[in-house]
Parts: structure tokens; C-alpha cells; sequence
């Protein structure tokens, strides 16, 4: 049986230009991808998106992390992570290990990645990158 494939290039593709599928293809990118990533608002440390590898490593649902506020996934009380702020905060980006507090109450070793932006509203908000390092080598 045979199909058929489109052989252009992507980039010829018009659906590829749309800015509503844009948007789409990267709600796909963040849902989807390896990482545990969460998005919070920077003031109120509100999580206000949480992807699917975030949810598997916290042990949380969507709507759990979605009521929830960054203190409550990290132990944002630890000197590193409060260390990691001023750097974020005036460079835009800075890294650091903390814990990260599961539904079950359990703590990993994470590396967190945290970048500072300013969304189309003109909030302050942080995307940070989570990457268990509790089983590293």
C-alpha cells in the first residue's frame, strides 16, 4: 500500500506562516517536550502553565499546579535558591540546584533553569527548566 507524502520543504508550507498556528505549533512544543518546564508569574510566583513532563516529575495534575505557586513545587527557602534571584533578576537568566517538592511529599536534586520575560501584557513572568539530577552519575 502506498500514501502519499508532501515532499515540499516546511518552510513552503502557508500553515507554517500563520500566527495562530505558530502559537499552536508552540503550545505543541512546550506540552510535549522532554523537559519539565513551568511558567509563573514573576511578582506572585504563580504557576500559570506547567507542561506535561513538569506534571510527570511532580507527581501533580494540571490543575494542581495551576493553583499552586513556585514555593510550593520548590524549597525556595534554600540560600541557592534565593542566591539564584539577583542574578536572574538583572542578567535575565541564572541556574541553580534546589529541591523540587513532589505530591507525595518526597524531594529530588533538580537543576532549574530560570529565564525572566515580559509577555504581551506587559507582565513579569519566569519560564524555568527543570532537570532531575537526583540520579545523576
Amino acid at each position: 500500500m502506498q500514501t502519499s507524502i508532501n515532499k515540499k520543504p516546511l518552510s513552503d508550507q502557508k500553515y507554517f506562516t500563520s500566527a495562530v498556528n505558530n502559537e499552536t505549533l508552540l503550545q505543541l512544543a512546550f506540552n510535549n517536550a522532554a523537559q519539565a518546564n513551568l511558567v509563573t508569574i514573576v511578582s506572585s510566583g504563580k504557576i500559570v502553565l506547567a507542561n506535561n513532563a513538569a506534571r510527570k516529575l511532580t507527581g501533580y495534575s494540571k490543575r494542581e499546579l495551576l493553583n499552586k505557586s513556585i514555593s510550593s513545587v520548590f524549597t525556595t527557602s534554600e540560600i541557592s535558591y534565593k542566591k539564584m534571584l539577583r542574578p536572574r533578576d538583572a542578567e535575565g537568566q541564572a541556574l541553580v540546584r534546589v529541591k523540587v517538592i513532589k505530591k507525595s511529599g518526597e524531594l529530588l536534586t533538580c537543576e532549574i533553569t530560570s529565564a525572566v520575560f515580559i509577555d504581551e501584557d506587559g507582565i513579569e513572568k519566569a519560564i524555568t527548566t527543570i532537570a532531575d539530577v537526583s540520579k545523576s552519575i
